[in-house]
């Protein structure tokens, strides 16, 4: 819990399980700190992973975000909170992955450009976060249901509210797996090599795109 004075403070590599009402990490009327590399898990109803209130300027990157309780979102902005960034994060909820509360405030989800980098789900590029598993407003897991644009990147940004966008959302790396979206297209972000199978289709209409990778089937030894 952050409070007034702590400013300009680093949280980094906690493991935060809360099973009550307490939220994972709040951060609190305070500006310029770094919350980084940290695994968040909430259990209980109405319990946030990151919540922020009447705080700026802080930055909240690497982080893996978990919450399963009702209307448990992973990241709360409330009041007055604005110019926070959100890079390189996982987000897995069944609730909202970000609620703002008030939309006037602006807050950065990703980089100002796509860059060339690991991010935290393997992909080659940096941009944005993962969004994963949520199933409310119409944004049910989208980076497991985005088209990826081939660069690890979905091609279509993610509006939490106005003047919050992940304008460079992470899609799920290219892997081997079934594709089971009707109409969906897929794009490879890099070459595959496989021992069985690669893909199974099992969905009409949906394109799969090696946007100039290779698929190999490479025999057991």
């Amino acid at each position: 819990y952050l409070t007034t004075d702590a400013e300009n403070t680093i949280v980094k590599g906690n493991v935060v399980n809360t099973t009550s009402t307490g939220h994972g990490i709040q951060v609190e009327a305070n500006v310029n700190n770094n919350i980084t590399g940290n695994n968040i898990t909430t259990f209980a109803n109405n319990t946030f992973g990151i919540r922020i209130f009447g705080a700026n300027f802080s930055n909240f990157t690497n982080n893996v975000v978990k919450t399963f309780g009702n209307l448990s979102f992973a990241v709360q902005i409330e009041t007055s909170s604005a110019n926070n960034s959100f890079r390189n994060n996982v987000f897995n909820t069944t609730a909202r992955h970000v609620n703002v509360t008030n939309s006037a405030n602006a807050n950065n989800f990703s980089l100002s450009a796509i860059t060339a980098g690991t991010n935290i789900v393997g992909g080659a590029n940096l941009g944005g976060n993962y969004y994963d598993n949520s199933t409310v407003g119409g944004k049910a897991a989208w980076s497991l249901n985005c088209t990826n644009d081939g660069r690890g990147i979905c091609d279509t940004p993610l509006a939490h509210a106005a003047n919050n966008v992940d304008f460079y959302p992470l899609a799920l790396p290219s892997s081997c797996r079934t594709l089971s979206t009707a109409g969906q297209t897929y794009v490879l972000d890099g070459s595959l090599t496989s021992t069985a199978t690669c893909f199974n289709i099992n969905a009409s209409g949906v394109t799969l795109d090696c946007n100039g990778y290779a698929v190999e089937y490479a025999n057991a030894s």
